[in-house]
Formats: C-alpha cells, structure tokens, sequence
C-alpha cells in the first residue's frame, strides 16, 4: 500500500465586500478594500479595484457570493473569472435568467487557481444581456493555502 506524503498548508480566508454599482455586459466588479476582513495579517494576493492579484507559491481558492438586482425579467448575466478579459477554464460560473428582478443569489462562482508566479483575474459578466446592480452585500472571499 502507498501513500501520498502529506504537508502542512497554512489557510488565510480573506473577505470583500462591493459598493452598488451597475453591471453592463463586460464590466468587471469592484471590490471594496476598506471591507476587507481576514484570519491573517499577511495575505499572497492584493486587491485594487476590479483586479484580484494572486501570488505565488501558493493554492488559491476565489468564491463569489452575488447580491444582485435586476430591472425585469430576462435581465441575463453571467459572472465568470477572467485573465486578460478571457474567461479562466474549469471554473464553475454563475448564469442567472429567472422571472423574478431581485436576488440574494443562493449560488457562488469558484476557481481553484494553483500558480508559481503571479497571475491578475477580474470578476466580469460575460453575457450580453440587461445591465444589473451589484449591491454592497456582494462578496469575494479568497482562500489561500501557502
């Protein structure tokens, strides 16, 4: 019988908040800095503005919580992670089309990102719909195993 060796990982979970904005197709979230809540003093990414940067070497895990409002029925969006504006692959999005105008979405968009190096990622809605708001209960959480 085998095993896989195992190693210890440090865990830092890092929370963000939004403040309202309007969401037109392309448009990347802003995250907020000063709503910034963390396990750790010392965190490998950095958030400015739109842009999540993750450093290496390090596991990241990126978790989307959407709060939205829409304007009326059939006011698509789609909330995919993105490098250089192209979608990341094996990431689970969140595609929203209901009757209904306004959600606490019950659903998340998560990326695992596993890097040595550096890499920039944006949230963007990547479905050419209605715009939406994103409201200030809007969250990103980033875990980070380094």
């Amino acid at each position: 019988m085998s095993y896989l060796p195992a190693r210890a990982a440090e865990l830092t979970i890092t929370e963000y908040t939004i403040q309202s904005q309007t969401i037109e197709y392309l448009d990347d979230i802003s995250w907020d800095q000063t709503t910034k809540r963390s396990t750790s003093s010392t965190q490998s990414h950095s958030v400015s503005g739109a842009t999540i940067t993750l450093e290496g070497p390090a596991s990241f895990w990126l978790i989307v919580s959407p709060d939205t409002t829409r304007s009326a029925y059939n006011d698509l969006f789609k909330l995919e992670f993105c490098l250089d504006g192209v979608a990341l692959p094996d990431q689970s999005p969140v595609a929203w089309n209901s009757a209904g105008a306004t959600y606490n979405l019950c659903a998340f968009t998560c990326v695992n990102v596993a890097l040595g190096g550096s890499q920039a990622l944006t949230l963007r809605n990547t479905h050419n719909g209605d715009d939406f708001t994103a409201n200030a209960a809007f969250t990103l959480q980033v875990w980070e195993a380094s």
